[in-house]
């Protein structure tokens, strides 16, 4: 019995922490910024992985010269750099006053690209080829980032 017991907690633990982040809302900074840059050195290494991520494009009237597109799901929030420089040939949704909150299917290229933005600060951006895109309609309940097949 005791076996039986020790077998449940470790597996009921296992799914616990696979699961524990498949919404963007419970995917937390620091997760996201790991995940983020995994992609980023995984494509510099020559590793295309194709992924599922929500993405905003902010709002016009934030006050800075940030890049507009970032990983996230919140148009009005001023994100603090998780960039990204959409590589599309469709027709893309770009700043507006009410901003956009996306899902794209894609891959990091490998490479970045420079944005001027206030005073003497330069964004190294990731390059982001985009395969697909839909609106957002599930906010924060949308899927966290992830690699997808």
């Amino acid at each position: 019995m005791k076996k039986a017991t020790v077998v449940f907690l470790l597996t009921s633990g296992i799914a616990y922490s696979l699961g524990a982040q498949t919404i963007f809302a419970q995917f937390t900074d620091s997760a996201a910024e790991a995940w983020y840059n995994k992609r980023i050195r995984n494509a510099k290494k020559g590793i295309r992985e194709k992924v599922e991520m929500p993405i905003v494009v902010h709002s016009t009237g934030w006050g800075c010269t940030c890049p507009d597109y970032y990983i996230g799901t919140e148009p009005n929030y001023n994100s603090d750099g998780l960039w990204l420089s959409p590589v599309t040939s469709e027709t893309f949704p770009i700043s507006d006053s009410e901003g956009h909150s996306l899902i794209v299917k894609g891959y990091f290229t490998g490479k970045t690209e420079d944005e001027e933005g206030d005073d003497t600060i330069v964004y190294h951006v990731p390059l982001f080829k985009i395969i697909s895109w839909k609106v957002n309609k599930s906010g924060d309940s949308a899927y966290a980032p992830r690699v997808i097949k």
